[in-house]
């Protein structure tokens, strides 16, 4: 599956204070109205723990404006990420992907 982070969520470089003890993968295919409900309940969770985290958001081929959601909340909150496939590769893929760039 040929995922490629966005270069501007690549986290070379940054500081050893800022890298994250913790991140958590998310596979999304055409969840375009799921995203930030997730989002809302997972980053006070995420906050709680006092820890340096990432959420990485796998895109899979979604085609319903799931990424442009994603590219509006990676704006907003440096601690996402977002990996993006150029098709649909399914779930399994789209996971092992994630866990490779985490």
């Amino acid at each position: 599956m040929p995922l490629s982070p966005d270069p501007s969520t690549s986290p070379s470089g940054e500081p050893e204070s800022r890298q994250p003890h913790l991140s958590i993968v998310i596979p999304i295919y055409n969840e375009r109205e799921n995203i930030l409900p997730l989002w809302e309940e997972l980053s006070p969770i995420l906050r709680s723990l006092g820890s340096p985290f990432e959420v990485l958001f796998v895109d899979d081929g979604s085609r319903d404006g799931s990424a442009e959601i994603l590219d509006r909340l990676r704006a907003k909150r440096p601690e996402t990420r977002l990996l993006r496939g150029p098709r649909r590769s399914g779930q399994s893929a789209a996971l092992l992907a994630g866990f490779r760039a985490a």
